[in-house]
């Protein structure tokens, strides 16, 4: 949960923290697309202004890390615009150490780990650490007060083997 409504129509600014739609680049540099491109395919990436749904396990090696809040720069609760490692308010797998900036949004690709195809997906930056790309984000329902992820979207289960 971001309060990126709360702050639209603002300049971006530290401390404000709200969603980014980004452009992304796959891990040669290679530019892939921008995130609202995504979204015009299924709006289900991003349901509202304030609610995205990330895929709970690092893209690193695939843990299931359960994102512990630990005191360090990388998790202080700051905030800043760009979607890179300064500030803080990053996702922190506690395994290795890479960080995801959740208000980054881009599209960008990875490669099924079983049979080598390259796929583009929307997601979260990567902000630092081994981590070879972001988070993908899970598409998403909201029926009054619940979020339902939906299960006819498979692509962010090929992360891991």
């Amino acid at each position: 949960y971001v309060e990126d409504s709360k702050w639209q129509g603002s300049p971006m600014d530290n401390n404000k923290a709200r969603f980014q739609m980004m452009e992304g680049y796959d891990e040669s540099g290679k530019y892939i697309g921008h995130f609202e491109d995504m979204v015009a395919v299924d709006d289900r990436i991003y349901p509202s202004d304030d609610i995205i749904m990330v895929f709970g396990r690092c893209t690193h090696l695939c843990c299931i890390p359960g994102w512990q809040l630990v005191s360090n720069s990388y998790t202080d609760d700051t905030w800043t615009p760009g979607g890179t490692d300064d500030g803080g308010t990053k996702l922190f797998c506690i395994c290795h150490s890479s960080r995801f900036d959740t208000t980054a949004l881009e599209m960008n690709t990875n490669r099924n780990r079983s049979n080598g195809a390259t796929f583009t997906y929307a997601g979260v930056r990567k902000a630092g650490g081994p981590a070879p790309v972001g988070l993908p984000l899970i598409p998403v329902e909201l029926n009054n007060d619940v979020i339902e992820g939906i299960t006819d979207y498979v692509d962010w289960l090929t992360y891991c083997d």
